[in-house]
Formats: structure tokens, C-alpha cells, sequence
């Protein structure tokens, strides 16, 4: 399984925090985000678990967009741990 976020762009409000970034994250392998504070780790984690809306671009879930999954749908498929 793979969550995938292509060419995202993540704002808080006209702020662009995220600019056209690709990210992968495969089960099984562990994956560091490494950056300052405020350079939009934290966001970009938020959008890939649809807690952040995406302004541009897009996350796919196994090539499925999640905005066409459902709630349940998307949940039983990734879990977050903090």
C-alpha cells in the first residue's frame, strides 16, 4: 500500500506553507521528514490524512484519490499513530 501526494500546495489562509512538494509513504518502510520548525511537516502530514484541506495537487491512496473515498473507507485503510 502506498499514500502518495503530488505537486501539493497547503496554505493557512493566503500564506502558502507547502509549495508543489511529492511524497511517498509505502507500508512497511519507515519515512523521515526532516526540515526547520514552520516549514510545513506537520501540514503536509495533516493533508496526506485529509485533516488539511489541499489547495493544489492531489493524494491517492493505491492510485485512488482520497477525496473520493469515504470517511470509513479511508480509515480503514491507513492508521495514524502520534
Amino acid at each position: 500500500m502506498s499514500l502518495r501526494g503530488d505537486h501539493l500546495v497547503l496554505r493557512y489562509g493566503s500564506t502558502t506553507v507547502v509549495h508543489d512538494v511529492e511524497v511517498v509513504l509505502t507500508s512497511g518502510r519507515v519515512t523521515a521528514l526532516v526540515g526547520p520548525n514552520g516549514s510545513g511537516k506537520s501540514t503536509l502530514l495533516r493533508a496526506l490524512a485529509r485533516l488539511h484541506r489541499v489547495d493544489g495537487g492531489e493524494v491517492a491512496l493505491d492510485q485512488r484519490k482520497v477525496t473520493l473515498l469515504s470517511a470509513r473507507e479511508f480509515a480503514r485503510e491507513v492508521t495514524l499513530f502520534s
